[in-house]
């Protein structure tokens, strides 16, 4: 299997479409894993980036929630961030449009528009 891998799309909505901005300490932190504001993203980044991002991002934008609840706040925002991206709003679309039993059967190809890994 191929090194798994998160696409460039979802870094640029945590990082860049979100209403959330990281403080500056935390800013200089994504510039040392190459994630520098004004740089521009790469297509893909190893996992181990993104859960560092993760590590760094979540406790910023959520100080005062347990780790799980932080997390699953964040993810609800990312997941909201990529359907409103074209790639996500045309797969929701789709999935009005072909219905809940369809969209369930490609979920698998849903989530690889996120990253390698993801399987259903």
């Amino acid at each position: 299997m191929n090194e798994p891998v998160v696409f460039g799309m979802t870094f640029d909505v945590a990082l860049n479409q979100l209403l959330m901005r990281p403080s500056p300490a935390i800013c200089e932190e994504l510039g040392k894993l190459g994630l520098a504001q004004g740089r521009p993203l790469q297509p893909a980044y190893p996992l181990k980036v993104w859960l560092q991002v993760l590590d760094l991002l979540i406790p910023d934008f959520y100080p005062n929630q347990p780790r799980l609840a932080a997390f699953q706040a964040f993810g609800y925002l990312i997941t909201d961030g990529l359907r409103k991206t074209r790639q996500g709003q045309a797969r929701h679309e789709r999935n009005v449009m072909f219905g809940l039993q369809r969209a369930l059967e490609r979920l698998t190809q849903t989530f690889r528009i996120t990253n390698n890994y993801l399987d259903t």
